[in-house]
């Protein structure tokens, strides 16, 4: 998975490219945005073998729990 450019949800949409088409609701309505962010967790569960792996690609630049990035490939 590389790198996303930014790390809101309208931006991990376009990077990620979640099928979406069974969302309920619409972008910035509860339902839709939960749905989104479960269809991105799911993403990344078929990348990523073990849940530190996907804490860690999770974690954005500068924040404690940065992995390094030689060490391990991260969304940002």
């Amino acid at each position: 998975m590389l790198a996303a450019p930014k790390y809101g949800l309208d931006a991990l949409i376009k990077h990620v490219k979640p099928d979406l088409s069974q969302a309920p609701a619409q972008r910035h309505r509860a339902t839709f945005d939960a749905y989104a962010t479960a269809q991105l967790l799911i993403a990344m569960a078929k990348h990523y073998d073990r849940w530190d792996h996907i804490v860690a690609a999770a974690v954005p630049p500068g924040l404690p729990g940065t992995p390094e990035p030689e060490q391990e490939p991260t969304l940002w």
